[in-house]
């Protein structure tokens, strides 16, 4: 059976990248016939990689999407799966069948975007896809060739422990290496941070200022928590919040809080996906289920987030979410200083970084020490990601970028 789903996968695809191919010179045609607006664009469509409920639709599509129609813009979401059918079909044989789900409904989503003036491509068309040399993507820019990506990740990093090509990857037209093609074939570009706008020039050293917008992954916490920190606090949480895929990180953490368990009360929060346990670990480990819904009430137990990152080429294309997270609450937040984090924090004053893992321990030592400043280190993190990291003070540079002429507010 699991044969026959594969060629049946291989036939589809194929007649899919050249349907796709036959549809360009078609879809370019139609486009002349487009009436420009003069008053700049009326409508917007985002293709979103993940489902609704998923931090990333939610903070990089629908918060966005909010404001925007706000401001009398039509704007429409587009997503391939929900999580319960994700969830079934990303695993064993039936991973086939949501390749074909994917590519089916992404298709007829694709020809849908000739009834709006502009389009956000989030990350990338078809995800969990790296065959076919971005035909999807060819069709779509042949409708709107100013179509533009918004990522928020280095996504060849995704892709770094694929096995080397198979026979039947290469007939797909494998590549681990599609982001950075699609890098080269967009023209206007959504980079999450500075190093990934870097990244940006560096592979296509055609983009130049004018054609991408920085817009860090912004949060809109102000109304609705701040952490207050007791005169006294007894124990200490410790917490961190994040993937599944993105836990192995802790492990760095076990040592260092190990020895300082010897000296103070604490344990360590996880929010994440699932549960988090290390057999090392002398110290209390409580977990919780992140969902949008508690990810605020979860978030406000925390005392001191937490950030560990490698200094390695996935990390340094990290946008730094987790502590944009924490300061936005007041929480007072604890990094290694690997790239964007250089950024957002400004060293003992709105939280604190790490510049070795050996000194991780001395760190945590010094920041516990300091408890009676928590009060003034959680106000100035507070008013940092107001001023640069939240919606309000990146949504008339964003509105601008994509079109909208009217004031946004």
């Amino acid at each position: 059976m699991h044969l026959l789903l594969k060629l049946f996968f291989f036939f589809y695809h194929w007649f899919l990248v050249i349907l796709t191919s036959l549809l360009r010179p078609f879809m370019r045609i139609i486009t002349l016939f487009k009436k420009e607006k003069k008053n700049g664009i009326e409508s917007i469509l985002i293709y979103a990689c993940f489902y609704p409920g998923n931090a990333g639709y939610h903070y990089r599509a629908e918060k966005w999407a909010e404001l925007w129609r706000a401001n009398g813009i039509r704007v429409k979401i587009l997503y391939t799966s929900d999580h319960q059918k994700v969830t079934k079909l990303t695993s064993g044989p039936d991973l086939i069948l949501y390749h074909i789900n994917n590519m089916s409904v992404r298709l007829i989503q694709v020809l849908r975007s000739l009834l709006y003036d502009q389009v956000i491509v989030r990350r990338s068309l078809l995800r969990h896809y790296d065959y076919g040399r971005l035909y999807m993507e060819k069709l779509l820019l042949s409708i709107h060739p100013g179509a533009i990506l918004d990522f928020d990740d280095d996504l060849t990093n995704n892709l770094s422990r694929i096995p080397k090509t198979s026979v039947f990857g290469k007939l797909m037209q494998e590549d681990r290496f599609i982001f950075y093609r699609s890098l080269k074939l967009y023209k206007r570009f959504i980079p999450g941070s500075e190093y990934l706008a870097i990244l940006l020039k560096n592979i296509n050293p055609r983009v130049d200022i004018h054609d991408y917008c920085i817009v860090p992954t912004s949060v809109d916490y102000f109304k609705r928590g701040l952490k207050k920190y007791p005169k006294k606090q007894d124990v200490i949480t410790f917490g961190w919040i994040g993937s599944n895929s993105n836990q192995v990180q802790l492990n760095k953490l076990i040592a260092p809080l190990n020895e300082l368990s010897k000296k103070k009360k604490m344990e360590l929060l996880v929010i994440s996906g699932q549960e988090f346990q290390h057999e090392k670990a002398k110290f209390p480990i409580r977990n919780e289920t992140w969902s949008l819904q508690s990810e605020i009430t979860s978030l406000l137990q925390i005392d001191i987030g937490l950030m560990p990152l490698d200094n390695d080429k996935m990390s340094r294309a990290k946008c730094g979410f987790k502590l944009i997270q924490y300061m936005g609450l007041g929480i007072i937040s604890i990094a290694s200083a690997v790239t964007t984090n250089n950024r957002i924090i400004k060293n003992e004053e709105d939280g604190f970084l790490v510049t070795d893992d050996d000194k991780w321990y001395e760190r945590l030592v010094e920041v516990c020490n300091r408890y009676n400043e928590f009060t003034e280190i959680s106000e100035r993190a507070r008013q940092k990601i107001l001023k640069e990291y939240s919606f309000g003070a990146h949504l008339d540079t964003y509105s601008r970028f994509i079109g909208i002429q009217t004031k946004i507010s």
